[in-house]
Order: C-alpha cells, then sequence, then structure tokens
C-alpha cells in the first residue's frame, strides 16, 4: 500500500490516518473513531498531528 501525506488545506476524509504520539503508529480516522469529528475538517498541519492518505498504485 501506498499513502502520501496531506497538504495544506486538505480535506481530511474518513480513512485518513494520523501519526499516533509514539511516532511510530498510524491510526485510521472513521465515523466511529473518537476523532471522527475531524472528517470534513481542513488540515493545516499546525497544531494537529501528521496524516497521510492511502493513493491508488499505478501497476
Amino acid at each position: 500500500m501506498n499513502y502520501r501525506l496531506l497538504e495544506h488545506d486538505e480535506v481530511i476524509q474518513s480513512g485518513d490516518e494520523f501519526l499516533e504520539d509514539d511516532a511510530k503508529t498510524w491510526t485510521e480516522i472513521t465515523d466511529k473513531s473518537p476523532c471522527s469529528w475531524t472528517i470534513g475538517m481542513k488540515w493545516k498541519g499546525r497544531g494537529l498531528k501528521p496524516m497521510r492518505r492511502k493513493v491508488q498504485n499505478n501497476n
């Protein structure tokens, strides 16, 4: 699976992942996760954890 980091002002979607405080674990955001309130918000980068999104392989 390939990923890319979210860019400034990109809208956070269900399925995006954020980096946990241990700096190793990525947690997926879903409609049922505690951080579901972030879905639909723009990612600003400041004050939020790094976020990534799955991308399709072009093979």
